[in-house]
């Protein structure tokens, strides 16, 4: 069978999340251990975000007037891909529903694609979105883009 591009995409994609299983599993662990509750996330945003601003992401904090949001970007142009990570706790039982896991996979996710994709290739946009766990994070947030975008032409 002759390899492609596609396979080949997805066989570096795939090592570059290896090469980082270590410590996604420790900021997981992280995350896990120090459970924030909705709008109050301070620490998990920005252990997340600084992370990605490390390997070269461009961070805005405080998105959408939620002082715990925050976007990051690398690359640019289309197509682009959007990777929520989610990292509030439930009030006495912590992560229970694993939002630990799905910032770190989140994380992992965008770290590997600016890891493999060409910057012309298009963009990577990690999206911290707290308050997932009955504070309507998302919500806010998209009533906030929709408020701010559809005064634009």
């Amino acid at each position: 069978m002759t390899r492609t591009f596609e396979d080949d995409v997805h066989a570096e994609l795939r090592a570059a999340v290896a090469a980082r299983a270590d410590a996604l599993w420790q900021v997981a662990v992280g995350l896990h251990g120090d459970p924030e509750y909705a709008f109050a996330e301070h620490r998990a945003a920005a252990r997340l975000s600084g992370e990605l601003e490390k390997a070269g992401f461009v961070v805005e904090r405080g998105v959408a007037d939620l002082p715990t949001a925050f976007t990051a970007r690398s690359g640019r142009g289309r197509p682009a891909v959007a990777l929520p990570l989610e990292y509030d706790a439930l009030p006495g039982l912590g992560h229970a529903c694993g939002h630990n896991l799905i910032a770190a996979a989140g994380l992992g996710a965008a770290l590997a694609l600016r890891a493999v994709l060409d910057e012309s290739a298009g963009g990577v946009l990690a999206v911290g979105t707290p308050a997932e766990e009955g504070g309507g994070g998302r919500s806010w947030r998209r009533r906030r883009a929709c408020s701010t975008t559809s005064t634009r032409r």
